[in-house]
């Protein structure tokens, strides 16, 4: 069973980053900052603090922010990424959609836009179950008192905590 909104514990990031990589998850939660020297993490804030600007309603409902429009039948979610969308940007704003919903009741749906195409995104049954059990997967893997094993995945290769995995082997 899921928490009630209002005590929600995990935020967006968090959701993709489990995703992602499971000790990205849990440095993130340890509050382990990732370098900010990282081109990656530059080009992530820009597009964030810059993109799409007259446009951007950006809310808060729990530990998640997002863009948001509200039209006549509920909202759209917008999620804006600089490349390649990964199945983790997809289920980051189905995480946005299913807080969005369960605080308005209303019709939600959201749209990733990346530089070449613009993906629509809707939630159904299976990604409720999906939600479900990675929110308590997530509240697990922030409890642990040290981070899971590292798994060296390509990604790794942009990740602004590799120095802190890897110390450096990437620069290399």
């Amino acid at each position: 069973m899921l928490k009630p909104l209002l005590d929600f514990d995990i935020s967006g990031v968090e959701f993709q980053y489990y995703f992602v990589c499971p000790t990205q998850l849990w440095l993130f939660s340890h509050n382990i900052i990732k370098s900010n020297e990282d081109e990656n993490v530059k080009i992530g804030k820009r597009i964030h603090e810059e993109g799409y600007k007259r446009e951007k309603k950006e809310k808060q409902l729990a530990r998640s922010k997002f863009d948001i429009v509200k039209i006549s039948t509920g909202y759209i979610v917008y999620e804006r990424k600089k490349g390649k969308i990964l199945e983790s940007n997809i289920n980051q704003l189905k995480f946005y959609l299913f807080i969005l919903s369960q605080a308005t009741n209303s019709k939600v749906s959201g749209i990733i836009i990346a530089p070449s195409k613009r993906i629509p995104v809707q939630l159904n049954e299976q990604d409720y179950k999906l939600i479900e059990n990675a929110i308590n997967e997530i509240r697990r893997i922030k409890s642990l008192k040290s981070p899971p094993p590292i798994v060296k995945k390509p990604i790794c290769k942009k990740c602004g905590y590799r120095n802190f995995c890897f110390s450096g082997e990437y620069d290399r």
